[in-house]
This record gives C-alpha cells, structure tokens and sequence, in this order.
C-alpha cells in the first residue's frame, strides 16, 4: 500500500484567510480549528474520492 495523497495546512493557510490576525491569534486558531479541520477533511476526502473514482470508471469503461 502507497500514500497517494496528503494535504498539510499551516498558519500561513490562516493568515491568508485572516491577514488582518497577529501570529498569536493565527497560532490560537490553528490549536482551535485542528481537530475538526482533519475530521472534515477527512470526511470530504471520501465523497471526493468516491466521486473522482467514478469518474475514472467512466473514462476508462473499456478497461474494466
């Protein structure tokens, strides 16, 4: 088995949505939102993963 995928999100990814934030309160946010941000992305990834699979069982019909 492979890892084929992996997302990373730092405080930059915080600040660009909050440029008006201190590091502190980028830092304080980041501790906030970390768990449920890995437990909705997780939960997202699998309806993105089931989508794009079956759009590559479409595209490649004829190989199945």
């Amino acid at each position: 088995m492979s890892i084929f995928a992996k997302i990373k999100w730092d405080t930059e990814d915080i600040a660009s949505v909050r440029p008006d934030w201190d590091v502190a309160k980028v830092e304080e946010a980041a501790s906030y939102v970390r768990s449920g941000l890995v437990d909705r992305s997780v939960e997202e990834g699998w309806e993105i993963l089931e989508t794009l699979l079956e759009i590559f069982e479409k595209d490649n019909d004829e190989n199945f």
